[in-house]
């Protein structure tokens, strides 16, 4: 519980359980009934904060997961880079099912890593669309300055008396 920081989720239970725990800790020894009632009622409080923080906590990770899947999508990083985005997107859906049954040890790595898996994508996907826009620029800036040239060699043709025709074959 206190690996994932779900009390930060829960608050109010956490400082409850926290208290409860603390009061059957000092009573141990010096009236155990009121120690079992303490301690019982910090379980139970626990339980709150895994059960509430551990649904927020998961809806966290996902929200990032999310976002950085769309930044992924956004870039067609699902045909740029085709294998590592289907594997990031397979442990996305993985942990998608792991939340769904409540389990937070595992959607908890598993959200992470394919967050981490499509912005790794996202970042070759965002070079090689760099990459194809400035070949993009560079053939247009190319054509341009053919077309000047072209446009030269007319003007010089003119101007020695040539007629510059296209020739029929």
């Amino acid at each position: 519980m206190d690996a994932y920081g779900l009390g930060s989720f829960a608050p109010q239970d956490y400082a409850a359980a926290n208290k409860d725990l603390k009061a059957g800790q000092d009573s141990y020894g010096k009236d155990n009934a009121a120690s079992k009632k303490s301690l019982q009622s910090a379980i139970t409080e626990y339980n709150a904060v895994i059960t509430k923080g551990g649904a927020l906590y998961l809806a966290d990770l996902q929200r990032q997961t999310e976002a950085s899947k769309k930044a992924a999508d956004d870039l067609k990083a699902s045909v740029a880079v085709k294998d590592d985005y289907a594997q990031a997107n397979d442990l996305y859906k993985r942990a998608l099912q792991e939340k769904a049954a409540g389990d937070i040890e595992n959607a908890s790595k598993d959200f992470p890593q394919s967050r981490d898996g499509f912005d790794a994508v996202t970042k070759v996907a965002q070079q090689k669309k760099d990459a194809a826009d400035q070949a993009l620029q560079s053939a247009q800036q190319k054509e341009t300055a053919s077309q000047q040239k072209a446009a030269d060699a007319d003007q010089a043709l003119k101007d020695e008396g040539f007629t510059v025709g296209v020739s029929g074959l």
